[in-house]
């Protein structure tokens, strides 16, 4: 088990455990990192089960891989200035396509339909809204994930809120919040022949999920989302209830 981390001046370490002499010492460094980037471990080659570290930061994405003793780097600008890399950076699997998730800035959307209400004995409305999309990272095969100069970014019409495999079948399903239509939504995803992510959704509904949990019971695999209303709904790739 190493321990890694970003140094407050701006370089990574990794620490290892000395048997000899029984503590804990740095045993790699690497060159000065932007401060106040963010910090993923991932297994983005899919290949021997060692997690590669990634370093985002609002103008590039950093990969470095522990390998023999030493950090190797492999480094890209992102093209753009505008992303922001927040909490939920997660690896997930879509058939045998493995893509990165984060969330990106608001963007303005029409709503579909829009709010209309009373407040203060007078009739408002809303035709647009901020909301936030999700990115994906579309990794390639092999020793070319570890580049993201070969990475294929990819927006998605949601929020990403949960990805997890659901049903077992290998392949991860999301659930994410639709701004335009305020529905949330269950997600299954189609490859393309050209490495496109297509969306088929299933309607949840709209109060706000408060938190979820895969349920696997033997054979049987669900989705428990606890809505912020006090309700507990399982789903299943058979049915809901």
């Amino acid at each position: 088990m190493e321990i890694v981390m970003v140094e407050e001046l701006g370089d990574l370490q990794v620490w290892g455990f000395d048997q000899r002499q029984r503590r804990l010492r740095v045993i790699a460094t690497s060159p000065l990192l932007p401060v106040g980037c963010d910090l993923h471990l991932s297994d983005l080659d899919e290949d021997d089960g060692r997690k590669e570290i990634l370093v985002l930061d609002f103008d590039g994405i950093c990969v470095f891989q522990w390998r023999e003793g030493k950090l190797k780097m492999w480094q890209s600008k992102t093209g753009f200035q505008s992303w922001v890399f927040k909490q939920g950076v997660k690896l997930v699997k879509f058939d045998d396509q493995l893509a990165l998730t984060y969330i990106h800035e608001y963007h303005p959307v029409w709503l579909f339909p829009p709010r209309i209400w009373m407040e203060d004995w007078k009739l408002r409305w809303q035709f647009k809204e901020w909301v936030q999309f999700t990115v994906f990272c579309l990794l390639p095969k092999g020793k070319q994930a570890l580049s993201p100069s070969h990475w294929r970014f990819q927006e998605a019409p949601f929020q990403l809120k949960f990805a997890g495999d659901i049903d077992g079948d290998g392949s991860d399903e999301v659930v994410g919040y639709d701004g335009r239509w305020r529905y949330w939504r269950l997600y299954r995803v189609e490859v393309t022949r050209a490495g496109e992510l297509r969306w088929r959704d299933v309607l949840l509904g709209r109060e706000e999920p408060a938190a979820f949990a895969l349920l696997v019971d033997g054979k049987r695999r669900g989705l428990v989302v606890a809505w912020s209303d006090g309700r507990l709904e399982l789903l299943t790739m058979e049915g809901r209830r």
